[in-house]
């Protein structure tokens, strides 16, 4: 699943453990609620902002993030919500 599908509203478990651009641990089994997503272009990065104040940051020009972000087998992102219509 991509990057791109994480949009505001959106509930998303973590499925694989992984490390953010900063370091951050970003546990499996984790769900979060996207509030907002935003881009860093300079880094090709990508700045996730949830419900319960937990901030994601990842960044194309790190290359252990790259995977997480084009996550092209669904890996590490599973949507198990959508946005209220």
């Amino acid at each position: 699943m991509d990057i791109w599908k994480l949009k505001p509203g959106v509930r998303v478990r973590i499925k694989t453990t992984f490390r953010d651009f900063d370091g951050q641990e970003c546990a499996a089994g984790r769900e979060l609620v996207v509030v907002s997503h935003d881009c860093f272009p300079y880094d090709d990065g990508h700045t996730l902002r949830f419900t319960d104040g937990t901030m994601i940051r990842l960044g194309g020009v790190d290359p252990d993030n790259e995977p997480v972000m084009r996550d092209q087998a669904d890996v590490y992102w599973e949507i198990v919500g959508e946005p209220p219509k």
